[in-house]
This record gives C-alpha cells, structure tokens and sequence, in this order.
C-alpha cells in the first residue's frame, strides 16, 4: 500500500467483524497500522450491530466535541 494514500490519513474507524488482531497482522485494521495510520479503531471480533452502532455513536461524539482519539475511544 503506497505510504503517500496513507500519509494524509490521522484516524479510521473499521466497524466490522474481525477487522484487526488478527493473529499474523492481516486483518485490514492491523495492516493499516503496519503502513503507519496512527490510530486504527477496529474489532477482533464480532461487531454485533448494536455494539458496533453503539461504538460509532459515542466515539463521534466524543471526537467532535475536540476529545483527542483515545478518549473518543474510550466513550465509543
């Protein structure tokens, strides 16, 4: 994956199934931050639909209320 795509990129949120911890690093999540995204919010597990809607909603939030990404995190 070119560095310069990514270079612009501060923060994604993956909101899907097994997005990141995969065991050898490639979930989509896990190789995004390999490339060098600083922040990559995903899941290693299911995302059922509430908690995955649930997450969304709060890490919004919190994120446009000026929260910097761990705490966004952190209420998601």
């Amino acid at each position: 994956m070119p560095q310069l795509a990514l270079s612009r990129l501060l923060c994604v949120v993956l909101n899907a199934c097994n997005s990141g911890g995969a065991e050898h690093g490639t979930a989509l999540g896990d190789l995004l931050h390999q490339y060098g995204l600083p922040c990559v919010a995903c899941w290693k597990s299911r995302a059922h639909n509430e908690a995955a809607a649930h997450f969304a909603r709060g890490f919004a939030e919190s994120f446009v209320k000026g929260e910097q990404y761990a705490s966004a995190y952190a209420h998601g």
